[in-house]
């Protein structure tokens, strides 16, 4: 899909916010793409698609998202991993993208249109998961 080119207006203003709170480890997007020789395609694994379904369970039970797509927005993610082991924040951001994105939230993950401005994270073995605020972004 290619991505629509945003215009450019100065200093962006701010809209909605949407907070969510996941209470399951983001996955890395690498660890869980699988591969099919026979068929050719690349598909998810069991894992990925059960947080997948935990991601939308979570979102419809504890956010006051209203169901209307974010266009252009900013993303402030914090990530609680589970271990202390060597984890790539960019491989769970591509995921927690494509979760967002395949549920609704945001139109696009491409960069014209959703703007990661704070990545960080914590070592918390009791709640792993993910805080999310996403902010719109309004011409």
């Amino acid at each position: 899909m290619n991505c629509p080119k945003k215009k450019s207006s100065g200093s962006p203003s701010e809209g909605r916010v949407l907070k969510v709170r996941t209470f399951y480890q983001v996955p890395s997007y690498q660890t869980e793409t699988k591969f099919s020789r026979a068929r050719g395609v690349k598909y998810m694994s069991s894992r990925y698609k059960q947080w997948q379904a935990n991601f939308q369970f979570e979102l419809d039970h504890q956010s006051d998202w209203d169901g209307e797509t974010f266009v252009r927005c900013r993303l402030d993610v914090l990530f609680y991993q589970a271990t202390l082991r060597r984890l790539d924040m960019d491989n769970q951001l591509k995921s927690l993208g494509d979760v967002l994105q395949e549920t609704g939230i945001i139109e696009d993950d491409c960069w014209r249109l959703m703007r990661p401005v704070l990545l960080d994270a914590t070592h918390d073995p009791v709640s792993p998961g993910a805080e999310i605020t996403i902010t719109e972004i309004l011409d």
